[in-house]
Protein backbone atom coordinates (compact mmCIF):
# COMPACT_ATOMS: atom_id res chain seq x y z
CA UNK A 1 0.00 0.00 0.00
CA UNK A 2 1.29 3.32 -0.75
CA UNK A 3 2.25 5.94 2.01
CA UNK A 4 0.79 9.29 0.89
CA UNK A 5 2.71 12.35 2.26
CA UNK A 6 1.07 15.01 4.40
CA UNK A 7 0.44 17.17 2.14
CA UNK A 8 -1.54 14.69 -0.05
CA UNK A 9 -3.48 13.93 3.27
CA UNK A 10 -4.33 17.49 4.12
CA UNK A 11 -5.29 17.85 0.44
CA UNK A 12 -8.02 14.79 0.87
CA UNK A 13 -8.98 16.16 4.09
CA UNK A 14 -9.91 19.25 2.64
CA UNK A 15 -11.63 17.48 -0.43
CA UNK A 16 -13.50 15.83 2.35
CA UNK A 17 -14.85 18.66 4.07
CA UNK A 18 -15.48 20.27 1.20
CA UNK A 19 -17.70 16.95 0.34
CA UNK A 20 -19.57 16.96 3.37
CA UNK A 21 -19.88 20.46 3.63
CA UNK A 22 -21.44 20.63 0.23
CA UNK A 23 -23.57 17.63 1.03
CA UNK A 24 -25.21 19.11 4.12
CA UNK A 25 -25.80 22.84 2.53
CA UNK A 26 -27.57 20.81 0.07
CA UNK A 27 -29.80 18.92 2.66
CA UNK A 28 -30.43 21.97 4.41
CA UNK A 29 -31.77 24.04 1.61
CA UNK A 30 -33.75 20.57 0.53
CA UNK A 31 -35.43 21.19 4.36
CA UNK A 32 -35.85 24.61 3.74
CA UNK A 33 -37.66 24.52 0.90
CA UNK A 34 -40.23 21.86 2.29
CA UNK A 35 -40.60 23.98 5.36
CA UNK A 36 -41.72 27.02 3.14
CA UNK A 37 -43.67 25.00 1.04
CA UNK A 38 -45.79 23.54 4.32
CA UNK A 39 -45.86 27.11 5.40
CA UNK A 40 -47.56 28.01 2.18
CA UNK A 41 -50.12 24.89 1.96
CA UNK A 42 -50.83 26.08 5.67
CA UNK A 43 -51.41 29.77 4.14
CA UNK A 44 -53.46 28.36 1.40
CA UNK A 45 -55.93 26.03 3.59
CA UNK A 46 -56.38 28.84 6.05
CA UNK A 47 -57.13 31.69 3.17
CA UNK A 48 -59.64 29.25 1.50
CA UNK A 49 -61.70 28.71 4.92
CA UNK A 50 -61.83 32.67 5.03
CA UNK A 51 -63.24 32.86 1.84
CA UNK A 52 -65.62 29.84 1.98
CA UNK A 53 -66.63 31.00 5.59
CA UNK A 54 -67.26 34.90 3.87
CA UNK A 55 -69.02 33.38 1.37
CA UNK A 56 -71.48 31.20 3.62
CA UNK A 57 -71.72 34.48 5.27
CA UNK A 58 -73.20 36.03 2.15
CA UNK A 59 -75.25 33.23 1.22
CA UNK A 60 -76.91 33.68 4.76
CA UNK A 61 -77.22 37.59 4.40
CA UNK A 62 -79.24 37.00 0.55
CA UNK A 63 -81.12 34.97 2.27
CA UNK A 64 -82.41 36.64 5.32
CA UNK A 65 -82.93 39.82 3.14
CA UNK A 66 -79.81 41.56 4.70
CA UNK A 67 -78.15 43.55 2.10
CA UNK A 68 -80.38 43.22 -0.79
CA UNK A 69 -81.19 46.90 -1.05
CA UNK A 70 -84.24 46.82 1.13
CA UNK A 71 -84.59 50.21 3.05
CA UNK A 72 -85.19 49.98 6.76
CA UNK A 73 -86.96 53.40 7.84
CA UNK A 74 -86.48 53.78 12.09
CA UNK A 75 -87.65 56.13 14.33
CA UNK A 76 -84.80 59.04 15.41
CA UNK A 77 -85.28 59.49 19.17
CA UNK A 78 -83.68 62.41 20.64
CA UNK A 79 -82.23 62.34 24.01
CA UNK A 80 -83.10 64.16 27.09
CA UNK A 81 -81.04 63.66 29.30
CA UNK A 82 -79.68 66.95 29.56
CA UNK A 83 -82.99 68.16 30.37
CA UNK A 84 -84.08 65.78 33.18
CA UNK A 85 -80.57 66.36 34.85
CA UNK A 86 -81.22 70.56 34.45
CA UNK A 87 -85.14 69.62 36.06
Amino acid sequence: MASFSAEVWLLLAVVALCTITSILLALAHQFGQEREVHDLRTEVNRLREAYRNRLSEGADHAISGVGSGAVEWAEIVEDDTEAKVAA
